[in-house]
């Protein structure tokens, strides 16, 4: 059964942490009704038109090299950088997001203040985790067939400064929906643990003030023209 934590603060959601070293992975997630599902399996009606999620990924992939190369600094190695790159600028894969700090994940659960309900901040201790998954990929002939966690090298700096990790999910062998990582019965040879904690909507504002005052904003975790934009305007309480 998921285990459900209720906490109004920083403070508090690194209290109930305290001594649980076994969780390396943590997720906010601005409204808590979400399922923990990779954005490439909110696509199912596209199935329709390919045969099978592969493709349909694949497809996006190929579409985002095409185009991609003229704005980036480096060209991504392999499948599962090319992934990252594009999961990090908003196209559908079969990545999550994670964070190694909780407090980064706590931003993400409470950073919109126009989002007026329940945030949630996920821990998850996964049953092993990679660096590399391009020799185990070769291995599994081009198929990885269970939840990897993933912690990935710094390929650019809002990996570096999200502390960035990730959970490559499995796709289903027919054209079936992918099921969500809360489904642990499914996940439970790659799921050790994995705790939800309940951020009440009234809680928020709090917790992006005590985030602030630690440096834990839209300039810190976008290291970019976007992040500072964000950032100016939250300080100027334009939004809040």
């Amino acid at each position: 059964m998921l285990k459900i934590v209720t906490v109004r603060s920083a403070l508090q959601l690194m209290s109930k942490l305290h001594g649980l070293d076994s969780f390396l992975m943590y997720r906010g997630q601005g409204d808590a009704a979400w399922n923990l599902l990779p954005s490439i399996g909110r696509m199912f009606r596209h199935l329709k038109d390919c045969d099978g999620w592969d493709i349909l990924e694949e497809d996006l992939i190929e579409r985002f090299k095409m185009y991609s190369l003229p704005y980036l600094e480096s060209k991504p190695e392999n499948r599962f950088e090319w992934l990252i790159m594009a999961q990090q600028y908003g196209l559908p894969t079969r990545l999550l997001d994670w964070t190694t700090n909780p407090l980064k994940a706590l931003f993400f659960a409470v950073e919109n203040p126009s989002r007026r309900i329940d945030g949630a901040v996920w821990a998850l201790e996964p049953s092993g985790w990679y660096n590399d998954l391009t020799k185990i990929d070769k291995i599994k002939g081009g198929r990885l067939d269970f939840l990897a966690a993933y912690f990935p090298a710094h390929l650019n700096i809002r990996v570096i400064a999200q502390e960035s990790c990730f959970t490559f999910f499995p796709f289903p062998d027919s054209k079936s929906r992918i099921p969500p990582l809360e489904h642990v019965d499914y996940y439970k040879k790659d799921v050790l643990n994995l705790i939800k904690f309940l951020i009440p909507k009234d809680a928020k504002k709090a917790c992006r003030g005590e985030l602030q005052k630690l440096g834990i904003t839209h300039r810190s975790l976008f290291p970019d023209l976007d992040g500072l934009a964000k950032s100016i305007r939250r300080e100027f309480d334009l939004t809040w």
